[in-house]
């Protein structure tokens, strides 16, 4: 074997070598502060479109795969429109140690940014939108909970508070039984008119943490509310449609 032989062969392993090692330096360097986040998170997200001054509101449950990558399901839209979209997106951690968050959101042109401070002890970030299309905020709670959901793992009676961003907020106590019923008192004020009203509703919960309850108070509307359990089945987050007014409320209840 010629010396000449022996050089090219050297060369092309350090090439092949040298390859390799820039490849996974670039993946290791796309992805910074993945561990960060990892596992399953509900989320809200409540504000106004920057045209139009509608609301926007989205909640669903999120997994975040611990190497900046973001799968799940969000229910929501702008306005009165709510429709269901599977959920892709990345995040990354800034020098700052805040956190960007990207989500693509299936039959929806406008990919949401949004940038947060995540809270170690509470497994919770909060942020803002931050991609100009609206002035929202966002609400990530880790679910805490690895044992499998159904109608008994919402059980409890929760505190809440809704707000829609015209100018509509409600308290609701509201008592979930843990058998796919459940009741409360709902306390409203829509920015000239209050009260308070009993209700009845009806509710399923899915394998990843969300639920959907059909809610119906006598005299109003029925509505259609949906949320997610997080934070150890300690807190729900959800929206809900009010028929009467044509508007979303976001809403967050804590045991």
């Amino acid at each position: 074997m010629s010396i000449f032989n022996t050089l090219r062969r050297l060369t092309f392993c350090f090439v092949l070598i040298s390859g390799f090692a820039a490849t996974a330096g670039h993946a290791w360097a796309t992805c910074t502060g993945g561990a960060t986040f990892n596992g399953g998170y509900g989320v809200l997200i409540q504000g106004i479109a920057a045209s139009g001054y509608s609301g926007r509101f989205h909640v669903g449950a999120l997994t975040f795969n611990g190497a900046c990558g973001i799968t799940g399901e969000m229910v929501g839209g702008i306005g009165g429109s709510v429709s269901r979209a599977t959920v892709t997106g990345s995040y990354t951690t800034n020098s700052d140690n805040t956190i960007t968050i990207t989500l693509t959101l299936s039959g929806q042109s406008v990919v949401q940014t949004y940038i947060v401070g995540y809270s170690y002890t509470n497994s919770e970030a909060m942020g803002v939108e931050a991609d100009g299309s609206a002035v929202a905020t966002i609400d990530l709670q880790a679910q805490k909970w690895t044992k499998g959901y159904s109608a008994s793992t919402l059980f409890g009676t929760f505190a809440t508070s809704c707000l829609n961003a015209p100018g509509y907020s409600d308290l609701n106590y509201v008592a979930f039984y843990g058998n796919g019923t459940s009741q409360g008192i709902d306390a409203w004020n829509d920015g000239g008119n209050r009260g308070d009203a009993p209700y009845v509703q009806s509710y399923t919960v899915n394998s990843d943490g969300t639920f959907q309850a059909t809610l119906v108070t006598p005299g109003f509307t029925q509505y259609a509310l949906y949320g997610v359990i997080d934070n150890a089945n300690n807190e729900i987050q959800y929206i809900y449609t009010d028929g009467s007014y044509g508007a979303v409320l976001a809403c967050t209840g804590k045991l």
